[in-house]
């Protein structure tokens, strides 16, 4: 007879309640997820510094001059990022123009500053003493990268005698000028070294070597001279 009353007892329900507390934890253990964030989470919501605010900081025209075949054009199509051919550029009688932005972090937090360059470059310079022919661009101009090549001695002193015109023609103040020295891919026994006497005039300004065709050192150039005509429009304001 308990065989058969075991039989017919109502089956049990320990199963169903096992299942249904289970259910329960799983949606307190979801909820808690959702509402608490996990402290690694958390650390790295707060140390989050948010999306930076850009500064619109103008126009800046950049002059970039130099004796031929020193890699002026490479330096400026390769910092532009844009596509050229060479012996096109060096035939054509047109003043090569690049447009591009430098982006420089400012003193507030989450705050950067741009400015917007227009890269001229001149063609046909004659190196008689005067810039004929280009008076008003260098006039107009906010900043000069002067540009030699380290394996011809000649082209690094061309460049004292463009230096003078160009003190000539801004007489009111010092002129943002920065001397970049291009090929500094080349085998270092191969490239020149500039004597304290032939870097005098020069060396008052700021040097960077830089390689046109590695794209080394020309972001660097660039924003050092952005940075001192920035600098000096300050100062004509004050």
């Amino acid at each position: 007879m308990e065989m058969v009353k075991t039989k017919d007892s109502p089956p049990s329900n320990k199963k169903h309640v096992f299942s249904e507390r289970l259910i329960d934890k799983i949606r307190e253990r979801s909820d808690s997820l959702f509402l608490s964030p996990s402290p690694r989470l958390s650390r790295k919501r707060g140390s989050s510094a948010g999306p930076s605010i850009i500064e619109p900081q103008g126009h800046q025209r950049i002059v970039v001059l130099g004796p031929s075949s020193v890699g002026k054009s490479t330096i400026c199509a390769t910092y532009a990022g844009v596509d050229y051919d060479l012996s096109a550029l060096r035939y054509s009688k047109k003043n090569e123009i690049y447009n591009s932005g430098v982006f420089i972090q400012s003193e507030t937090a989450n705050h950067v500053k741009q400015y917007n360059i227009e890269i001229s470059v001149p063609k046909g310079t004659r190196w008689d003493g005067t810039v004929n022919g280009y008076k008003e661009l260098l006039l107009e101009s906010d900043g000069y990268l002067l540009v030699y090549s380290k394996e011809n001695r000649q082209s690094y002193m061309k460049l004292v005698e463009l230096v003078s015109d160009i003190q000539k023609l801004r007489k009111c103040c010092i002129p943002p000028i920065v001397v970049v020295g291009n090929k500094d891919d080349l085998d270092f026994s191969n490239t020149l070294g500039i004597h304290d006497s032939e870097h005098h005039v020069l060396g008052s300004f700021p040097h960077f070597n830089v390689s046109a065709l590695e794209n080394d050192g020309l972001q660097e150039a660039f924003k050092c001279l952005v940075q001192m005509v920035a600098q000096q429009k300050i100062l004509t304001l004050t």
